[in-house]
């Protein structure tokens, strides 16, 4: 594959490449005083996931909002050699979501994503609208950013990154928890990513229906992980 033939990949953040619910559960447990499991945040909404009350709820936010919460998150187990693979097939780029009341999220995630990543500031959109940016591949623990970003661009990949937190929802599309599994499907050429990428919405035509079933065979299927 050549440098102008390498597919750009926009990879998510927190579920994806940080450790979000596991320092949300360090903080609620600083709060109520309870430790508890990341297999009960079944929700995005983790306070009510959990059944935190309201003005604990309150005191958690505030404290994911002060100055070194997003700093100190752990990476996600894999993470590292994931991204260090799949930059040496495609052009990674981050796109996360700024957090409009911590006033230095902006600044400690880029000075996270290069210290644990060598990811530079110059490669990390921080966009509240996901769906706006285009690319070959996207990747997200948030099904409703995947479903909108699939909606703008149906023929690439709009992948979920399963987790806990997503298992409730409703998603017909490619669902992926393995960061060797994801990069067999970025390293394709660009008509097989086309054909393939067309396997998951509801027009398919036989060529995708081929590709996919092989690739299916070779890598196996996430999409029920």
């Amino acid at each position: 594959m050549t440098d102008q033939k390498r597919p750009l990949v926009l990879l998510d953040v927190d579920g994806v490449l940080a450790d979000f619910v596991g320092g949300v559960l360090e903080i609620v447990e600083d709060v109520t005083g309870l430790a508890r499991d990341r297999e009960e945040i079944d929700r995005f909404d983790f306070c009510d996931a959990l059944g935190v009350g309201v003005d604990d709820a309150r005191v958690i936010k505030r404290a994911m909002a002060s100055r070194g919460f997003c700093d100190c998150l752990a990476p996600c187990e894999g993470a590292r050699d994931g991204v260090r693979a799949l930059q040496e097939i495609a052009e990674v780029r981050v796109i996360t979501t700024p957090w409009d009341s911590s006033e230095t999220w902006t600044y400690e995630r880029e000075s996270w994503l290069w210290r644990h990543f060598k990811i530079p500031a110059k490669h990390v959109m921080h966009v509240r609208e996901k769906f706006r940016v285009p690319a070959d591949a996207f990747v997200d623990d948030k099904t409703s950013a995947v479903r909108e970003w699939r909606d703008a661009w149906p023929d690439r990949f709009a992948i979920r990154w399963n987790t806990p937190n997503n298992a409730r929802d409703q998603w017909d599309g490619i669902r992926c928890s393995d960061w060797k599994w994801l990069a067999s499907m970025i390293d394709v050429d660009a008509n097989e990513r086309e054909f393939y990428a067309s396997a998951a919405t509801p027009v398919q035509s036989p060529k995708a229906k081929r590709l996919a079933e092989e690739r299916r065979e070779v890598f196996g299927d996430h999409k029920e992980s």
